[in-house]
């Protein structure tokens, strides 16, 4: 294996545990969508783009075929469960209703998904659009996977990419509800709260998430700030119906903007 050095263009031999490969992986893919080529990350990491490329296959493959095994969900973390009770009062009213749509900002491996079409998007006609960069293709994975076992899949958009590029296409009061949890850099987060907010309607729900996340970050690095300067920016334009790890808030007049 072996490691490159910046200065002289060459590459000298180094080994490289299962940890870093898995944190190399997972850096490539959130830099590749942001459009840094595969050699510029091999440079920041210190890793041949053919090496790096190596590392990206055979996880892919290994859980592809660990998923086509299984028959239930597949989850490696629970962001969700800590939040039900907060969601189950916020949502209650959309429970059943015909037509709801929904869009999601950060879906990771779908668990909020699948909780969303399970106990709100519960009307045949209801929809929800998720929308995530999938910085390693185990995400995607796992997200498609879930989604098909939920039985509901023909409710779920799919669009990977940056949020603020995809936002752009889509249609303006358009959404009962928005669910934002993608980005934790505070100027990414503040983007995706003003553009989705011209695409909420009129009495819809916008749940921001992460507000006290990582306290002792930078404010820059983590969306505290950002949702602050969001409330006041829009201040008198919705009603707070939730403000701790998460914040809620309800559509009150149209205004305009992205």
């Amino acid at each position: 294996m072996t490691q490159a050095s910046a200065e002289s263009g060459t590459w000298s031999r180094r080994a490289f545990s299962t940890e870093f490969k898995l944190e190399a992986v997972r850096l490539l893919g959130e830099r590749r969508v942001l459009g840094v080529s595969l050699a510029q990350v091999g440079r920041e990491l210190g890793v041949p783009p053919d090496l790096l490329r190596k590392w990206v296959r055979p996880e892919k493959r290994w859980l592809a075929r660990k998923l086509a095994s299984e028959e239930g969900y597949s989850f490696t973390a629970d962001y969700v469960s800590t939040h039900v009770p907060n969601w189950t009062r916020l949502l209650e009213d959309y429970r059943d209703r015909p037509g709801v749509r929904m869009l999601e900002i950060g879906s990771y491996e779908g668990r909020s998904t699948v909780w969303f079409l399970a106990n709100v998007l519960t009307h045949a006609t209801a929809s929800i659009v998720c929308v995530d960069i999938f910085t390693r293709a185990a995400y995607a994975l796992r997200f498609d996977h879930n989604i098909r076992v939920s039985g509901v899949g023909h409710k779920v958009t799919k669009l990977q990419g940056p949020s603020h590029t995809i936002l752009r296409k889509l249609p303006r009061d358009h959404f009962d509800v928005i669910y934002i949890d993608g980005w934790h850099e505070a100027a990414y987060v503040l983007k995706d709260g003003v553009m989705s907010w011209h695409r909420l309607k009129p009495g819809g729900v916008m749940i921001f998430d992460d507000y006290l996340w990582d306290l002792h970050k930078p404010a820059r690095d983590r969306p505290q700030i950002a949702i602050d300067v969001f409330l006041e920016s829009f201040a008198g334009q919705y009603e707070v119906l939730l403000k701790d790890y998460q914040v809620a808030i309800r559509k009150r007049t149209i205004a305009g903007g992205l």
